[in-house]
């Protein structure tokens, strides 16, 4: 039988401070360039448009400098670079490459995140997951600066030992909500059967090894 380690679990509620943008609609330009070790293999630098029903392939790394609209599901395996707008809609981002995977969203909400690859997946920007994180197989890893947040209306599906949060995650509102978090290769999921409250916002993350006097956030009222 694998030994149980010493884990600690640390809850957070602080405000969360994000951005919305409103989008102009310009000219298509779809600008492909080959494959190498310091170019992206896509690069959009006008309208990018994914429509309802499209998967859009890439495999390799997509640079983003113009608009993005998806309401279809994109998926590549190589980073996300976005210095540009991307409105997800109703539409998905699915990271599935084999190996690790850059995630800079410019501070941009996302509709679907899917993660079904494995690896580590580091979502290196402020983001919020408007209907559904979906954790198939691979590590979405939050840096101790950036924010991930569940919108109140959001689901949240899988987690496995292979596949989990790593780092801070946030859920906003109230009801059941679930968090698929763990470290260093510990899944340790939590969930609250109830959560209530005016517009609360739950943040939790594993520390392993054990800090040993852990603190709560300065926001929280109680457990029960």
């Amino acid at each position: 039988m694998k030994k149980s380690k010493p884990i600690t679990i640390v809850m957070m509620m602080q405000p969360i401070c994000t951005q919305r943008f409103l989008l102009a609609m310009f000219a298509c330009l779809l600008l492909a360039l080959p494959a190498s070790a310091q170019d992206p293999l896509l690069t959009n630098g006008g309208l990018l448009q994914i429509t309802e029903g499209t998967d859009m392939v890439v495999q390799g790394t997509v640079q983003n400098n113009g608009v993005i609209n998806n309401e279809g599901n994109f998926l590549f395996d190589g980073d996300w670079l976005n210095a540009g707008t991307y409105n997800g809609i109703n539409g998905t981002i699915i990271l599935n490459g084999d190996g690790d995977q850059l995630v800079d969203n410019n501070d941009q909400d996302i509709a679907t995140l899917i993660v079904d690859g494995p690896g580590i997946k580091t979502l290196d920007n402020n983001t919020i997951i408007d209907s559904l994180l979906h954790l198939r197989m691979g590590i979405l890893v939050i840096p101790g600066d950036k924010q991930l947040v569940l919108s109140n209306s959001a689901e949240v599906q899988g987690g496995f030992d292979d596949a989990y949060v790593d780092g801070v995650m946030y859920h906003q509102g109230t009801g059941f909500k679930f968090f698929p978090i763990g470290k260093d290769g510990l899944f340790t999921p939590v969930w609250f059967e109830e959560v209530f409250g005016i517009n609360p916002t739950i943040g939790l993350e594993v520390f392993e090894p054990n800090p040993g006097n852990p603190q709560p956030g300065f926001n929280l009222l109680g457990i029960s």
